[in-house]
């Protein structure tokens, strides 16, 4: 069995609304000879096995792979079709591999939505008995999805715009996108309604093109590109069939994970740190870099929290630190709650108390607080460089009050010696380090305690 799957190259067409000239031949004739050229291999002595990927529907006929055989070279070789999602496909080529049959394989896709009614083939997905007559389609699906996270969420049109303006404009940036545009929010909001809340910027364009991956050994993979791309997972799984059934809105994907790592002997806290923290902290580096916005931040956060409210009765030895509380908050005149609500969870997992004061809170709520609580520690965060002048503030007024009361700080403008400089205790530069900078603060106090 091979020890991983690299990819070792891939190719894309230009994408666009129609490609009357091109034949679905022609589409993966031009990815397939550029994955072979990028890598130097004989696409019909190396390449061992050919995954296509390609929707009869979408391709109006059957057998919808029958066009590609002589550009793909799969004839009398081990050649198989995935009828569905793309990413499905890469599975399966990452199958044939680990299973030990294959050492080099093509995965293939193409289609072109400009041959037919795409209306008509997203209604024929749906139940033949209850739904197609409904007229549902992948729009009106999409449609109702947003509206219950909107719902759910109390996300404004106006935050999936952001979304919206944001895509279109990083198009630009890439040489095979079909569309970019320069919007602002009210060119989204004001575009022709195709089902409420989706417009016409919202919703996918109709595309043909193609593209192309190879598919190698770890030991072969070495040897055809410098820098292979590992596949270090692969999972999939499959919602209710009837619309009716769905709950829209829910983790439910992200609850079953945190049950199967339980059930897998996986360390509770190990699953916390290493796969909800470790994921919600890649979530506030791209919200601050506007890659994400609102939505996608509220939906991950309440993601979060569903799986932690399965793992942490699990974390072992979470007795320890049961009786240890902390006061966090964002300090006044800053409204970003990203970094201190990573922390905030870190305590969580720990099996401390926490009082969680939220964002943009004012100086003197912290010391109140620690006093009302008689709390251990009071964390205080900040991402601004405007509103970290108040922390020396804060500091002072919770020491006035309690002396040996343990202050730690963290944040994108602060350092350890500026930390140390405002009076703090204790500095985390992450997440992952916060609560074990506050056991090592009480630690060593207790010990000069003792001496």
């Amino acid at each position: 069995m091979a020890d991983r799957v690299g990819i070792v190259a891939a190719a894309q067409t230009k994408y666009e609304a129609a490609k009357p000239w091109h034949h679905l031949s022609d589409l993966v004739l031009e990815v397939t000879d550029k994955v072979i050229a990028e890598t130097g291999v004989s696409l019909v002595d190396d390449v061992e096995s050919v995954v296509s990927n390609s929707q009869d529907h979408w391709d109006g006929r059957t057998i919808s792979s029958i066009f590609i055989p002589d550009v793909t070279s799969f004839h009398l070789k081990d050649e198989s079709k995935v009828a569905g999602d793309g990413a499905y496909a890469i599975l399966y080529g990452a199958m044939h591999i680990l299973s030990g049959d294959h050492r080099l394989v093509l995965v293939v896709s193409h289609c072109k939505e400009s041959h037919t009614d795409g209306k008509m083939i997203e209604n024929w997905s749906t139940d033949h008995i209850f739904h197609r007559m409904l007229g549902l389609d992948y729009t009106i699906g999409g449609a109702m999805q947003a509206r219950r996270y909107m719902d759910k969420y109390a996300i404004t049109r106006e935050h999936c715009a952001k979304v919206v303006v944001k895509n279109k404009g990083n198009a630009k940036n890439n040489p095979f996108a079909q569309e970019w545009a320069k919007l602002t929010i009210d060119d989204v909001l004001k575009a022709e309604m195709l089902a409420d809340p989706i417009t016409a910027l919202d919703a996918k364009p109709i595309s043909d093109g193609a593209c192309a991956i190879l598919l190698a050994t770890e030991e072969l993979a070495k040897k055809l590109t410098r820098f292979p791309v590992w596949i270090k997972g692969v999972g999939n799984c499959y919602d209710a069939h009837f619309p009716g059934d769905r709950e829209l809105a829910d983790c439910d994907a992200l609850i079953a994970a945190s049950n199967a790592a339980l059930e897998e002997e996986v360390d509770a806290y190990e699953a916390i740190m290493n796969g909800l923290a470790a994921g919600m902290e890649k979530v506030g580096q791209l919200y601050n870099e506007q890659e994400y916005f609102v939505p996608e931040l509220l939906v991950c956060a309440d993601a979060l929290y569903a799986g932690l409210d399965i793992l942490k009765p699990h974390v072992k030895g979470s007795d320890q630190h049961i009786k240890l509380k902390v006061v966090i908050g964002t300090v006044e005149g800053d409204i970003h709650d990203i970094g201190k609500n990573l922390v905030k969870v870190m305590f969580d997992a720990a099996g401390w108390t926490v009082y969680d004061l939220g964002k943009d809170v004012k100086l003197e709520r912290f010391a109140e607080e620690q006093q009302r609580t008689n709390a251990d520690i009071v964390a205080i965060s900040t991402l601004l460089t405007t509103s970290m002048l108040a922390i020396p503030k804060v500091i002072e007024m919770v020491k006035r009050k309690n002396p040996n009361i343990a202050v730690i700080v963290g944040g994108a403008p602060l350092t350890r010696d500026i930390a140390r400089s405002y009076g703090a205790d204790g500095y985390a530069p992450n997440a992952g380090v916060a609560v074990q900078e506050a056991i090592d603060i009480i630690n060593r106090r207790e010990k000069n305690q003792k001496s």
